[in-house]
């Protein structure tokens, strides 16, 4: 990094001190680019933002049927259980 150097979005004009943050810019602002969570589908920016969501909300958690307490994983999961009734009593 030189001092007084800017690297400048040719889309919008916002300057960065780094190459890597013009290039993050870039990705997550204007090329849509973004990192889903599998298990609930929130999207981050950064990669290391999912990761960080991944073990502080979705490590060790799962998801039980309140009617047959059989538990899941993914929510999702759950939830289509939930709709096909599989071994509610």
């Amino acid at each position: 990094m030189h001092i007084g150097v800017t690297y400048a979005c040719d889309t919008c004009g916002k300057s960065f001190k780094r190459k890597g943050h013009l290039k993050h810019h870039v990705d997550s602002i204007h090329n849509g680019i973004s990192h889903a969570c599998d298990i609930c589908r929130k999207k981050f920016t950064k990669k290391s933002a999912l990761k960080k969501h991944i073990n502080g909300i979705h490590i060790g958690v799962t998801y039980a049927c309140d009617t047959c307490g059989k538990s899941f994983k993914r929510k999702d999961r759950l939830k289509r259980h939930r709709s096909l009734g599989r071994g509610c009593v």
